[in-house]
């Protein structure tokens, strides 16, 4: 650790006294004027307004790309929406109106218009993953919480008029972001509107009259832009630091503060190695945004890969943790690979913190749901830095109102740190690892899983180059398979879907079981499969999550239902 105090403990002054919350807050707040959803022609004009940004506020040394890719580019395990274009919402339920103009969130994205007002009687879904559930749904408005694309599929199919999606953990009066993410081919299919709603509407809507009218266009895409930062040679080695850029407005937490507190941290970085304050690093330093999994997806798996050493994803990193918004995560990479982004960036969460003030972080192992999965995918270390849970998550009550300017200045201030460690010294990752595994072991410990724990302390220190602990522990497990063939990872069950609906409906109740199921099932399970034996993946996954969270016979059910839909292979 001695390289590290002497990194962390001369830079971290200079870095908090770099950055500028005022800037960093202004930036955010023109940033959520911009309606970022994917497909869309305004997600062009967000990724032009970062570009012009960073170049008016940084000087020469930082370099920028507006690039761009069309959705034929993104894989079939991810999956590119249509192109579309959305000017009007307008939803009455009884004699309640709501429309797109104060609630942006009101149209799912992605729904193809209802062409003039479409009227009907709501009927609720209570179980959206059971197909016999919709065959009342025929001439009526369909009322559901569950999988957006899949609600969307099973109503069209069974001849309702419209969807209305709602979210239950949402705050009551909150309309929710929902997005269907159907390719144009799917838009021309399925012709229904799909609209989103709050949950105070929910409670006694069924059969109630529903008018809803939705103008939009589904049309080609437009491209789906990223923007590409670099100090230092193009083509050398080095770490890159991400946020995705999408969302619609306003999205100021998610994830307008991880793409504003990205960009500060390329103009502090680039500002300070131009006036002396910091050397150069012989390695060069990357900044990416792109649209969520999709942008993703496709530069991971391009020549950017063999240059990117270690990645760090800065997503909803804005609200200060309260009793209704949780603390800010350090979430860490794949126990499939060392990190030492994981590393660099708990050492100065812990250095910045102290020095700011701040005691709400959390180190957890890792957790799914942002583009770290996918540069896990690849191969590439990586970290989250993420505030959670959050009160207003995927709906229009995300907005500037719920930021704090000292938490953009504490995250903009840790990945500055983190990523300019990692260009300079071979990070000790030992520190980091002995905490995480006393993490996951108290995890396990406050569940009650005395097995789990004794897992842990038995095989991670091995996968976390620690020193090895001889624990009499054993286990029965089964699964003999070994994947052969398989994609990186799958992005849900939207994607099983497009493959196979029905395989998609055995997954979700699967997934269902756990609300950690996806990170389990589809993220970690497929990272660590390589090589291994499924009851080998098993025993891992128990020791990182505990039983709580990992079945045996869940696992294997999971990936033969993978291995029947052509998905995997063993």
């Amino acid at each position: 650790m001695i390289n590290e105090i002497e990194t962390l403990g001369n830079l971290y002054n200079k870095f908090i006294n770099y950055t500028n919350d005022y800037r960093v807050y202004r930036f955010l707040s023109n940033y959520t004027r911009y309606n970022r959803i994917q497909g869309s022609a305004e997600i062009l004009d967000a990724a032009k307004f970062i570009e012009k940004t960073l170049i008016e506020n940084s000087p020469d040394i930082l370099n920028v790309e507006f690039l761009k890719f069309g959705g034929t580019s993104v894989p079939e395990w991810i999956g590119a929406p249509t192109g579309w274009i959305h000017r009007f919402t307008w939803l009455k339920i009884g004699d309640v109106e709501l429309n797109s103009k104060q609630h942006p969130t009101l149209p799912v994205a992605h729904s193809p218009p209802s062409d003039g007002k479409v009227i009907g009687k709501a009927v609720k879904i209570n179980k959206w993953n059971d197909p016999e559930e919709y065959k009342k749904a025929k001439g009526k408005i369909v009322v559901s919480d569950g999988l957006s694309y899949i609600v969307y599929r099973l109503a069209y199919e069974n001849g309702a008029l419209g969807v209305l999606l709602y979210s239950k953990n949402s705050p009551p009066e909150a309309v929710p972001y929902k997005s269907l993410f159907l390719s144009r081919e799917e838009a021309a299919k399925y012709t229904i509107p799909a609209i989103s709603i709050p949950n105070y509407l929910v409670n006694d809507i069924e059969d109630k009259e529903v008018s809803m009218y939705l103008d939009a266009d589904v049309k080609k895409d437009p491209g789906f832009p990223y923007i590409l930062a670099w100090i230092g040679d193009k083509n050398s080695k080095g770490p890159i630091l991400m946020a995705h850029m999408c969302h619609p407005s306003p999205g100021a937490n998610d994830n307008g503060s991880g793409t504003v507190s990205l960009m500060e941290t390329a103009i502090v970085l680039s500002e300070m190695i131009q006036k002396g304050e910091i050397k150069q690093p012989d390695k060069t330093i990357r900044f990416i945004w792109f649209p969520e999994y999709t942008g993703s997806s496709v530069v991971f798996n391009s020549w950017l890969s063999s240059l990117v050493t270690e990645a760090i994803n800065l997503d909803m990193v804005g609200v200060y943790p309260s009793e209704r918004d949780g603390p800010l995560k350090i979430i860490s990479n794949s126990i499939s690979n060392i990190s030492k982004s994981s590393a660099a960036i708990y050492y100065a969460a812990k250095i910045i913190s102290n020095k700011m003030g701040f005691d709400r972080f959390l180190l957890t192992p890792y957790d799914g749901g942002s583009d770290h999965d996918v540069t896990i995918s690849y191969g590439i270390p990586s970290v989250m830095l993420n505030q959670w849970p959050d009160y207003a998550y995927h709906t229009d009550l995300d907005d500037m109102n719920r930021i704090s300017r000292f938490m953009l200045k504490l995250s903009s201030s840790i990945a500055s740190l983190a990523s300019y460690t990692l260009t300079l010294i071979d990070v000790d990752t030992s520190m980091f690892y002995n905490d995480l595994l006393n993490q996951i072991i108290i995890n396990h410990l406050s569940n009650n899983d005395l097995i789990s724990a004794k897992l842990a302390l038995k095989y991670l220190p091995e996968l976390f180059n620690l020193e090895k602990r001889d624990i009499d522990i054993k286990i029965e497990a089964s699964g003999d398979n070994i994947i052969k063939n398989k994609p990186p990872m799958v992005e849900g069950l939207r994607a099983i879907a497009k493959y196979n609906l029905d395989a998609s409906l055995k997954i979700s109740e699967i997934l269902n079981r756990s609300p950690l199921g996806t990170t389990v099932y589809l993220r970690e399970a497929f990272f660590l499969s390589k090589e291994r034996p499924l009851k080998e993946v098993y025993t891992l996954l128990l020791a990182e999550y505990g039983k709580k969270n990992v079945n045996n016979e869940d696992l294997i059910n999971l990936f033969n239902i993978l291995a029947d839909a052509k998905i995997i292979s063993y």
